[in-house]
């Protein structure tokens, strides 16, 4: 009996969670210089915990404080279902995660307190890169993560 139950627990469970996922927002990449969203894909569990990763990753404050330092690159919008983040930096609810990806500094997450106005900009460890390649948009935002060996001091934006 205890054989039968648990695979059609695991079976609803795993709906379940896809069915959560799907009544997400969309997640969207976001073209900071032209303004706008270029490409929407559909939440899923695995967008959902490439964000989670990102989130139990975070190793501190971004020195970047206002989001008008941010003028090239790109910014993906995750939803996520509401998870309290508490480090020795943040203790908050998020609900939407954004990697900001700029050529002039290292990939950055934007987060926001579900309690208005508070927000942080965070470093983190965690690669994202790999999530980048099988989200499909590798190509797109491979420009704006900043070259090998780090940030150079005064990195100036390409010009177009």
């Amino acid at each position: 009996m205890v054989r039968k139950v648990l695979p059609i627990l695991f079976a609803m469970g795993l709906l379940t969670s896809i069915a959560q996922a799907s009544s997400l927002p969309m997640v969207d990449l976001f073209d900071i210089r032209k303004g706008e969203a270029i490409q929407e894909f559909e939440s899923s569990h695995v967008v959902q915990a490439e964000a989670r990763l990102w989130l139990q990753s975070i190793s501190g404050f971004a020195d970047r404080t206002n989001i008008l330092e941010f003028q090239h690159g790109y910014c993906l919008r995750i939803p996520i279902f509401p998870v309290q983040v508490k480090n020795k930096w943040i203790n908050a609810s998020i609900q939407d995660v954004f990697l900001i990806l700029d050529p002039t500094h290292k990939p950055v997450l934007l987060i926001f307190d579900v309690k208005w106005p508070k927000r942080y900009f965070m470093d983190f460890s965690h690669d994202a890169r790999p999530f980048l390649k099988k989200l499909g948009i590798w190509e797109t935002v491979k420009s704006s993560f900043p070259p090998p060996g780090g940030v150079p001091a005064k990195l100036t934006p390409p010009a177009k």
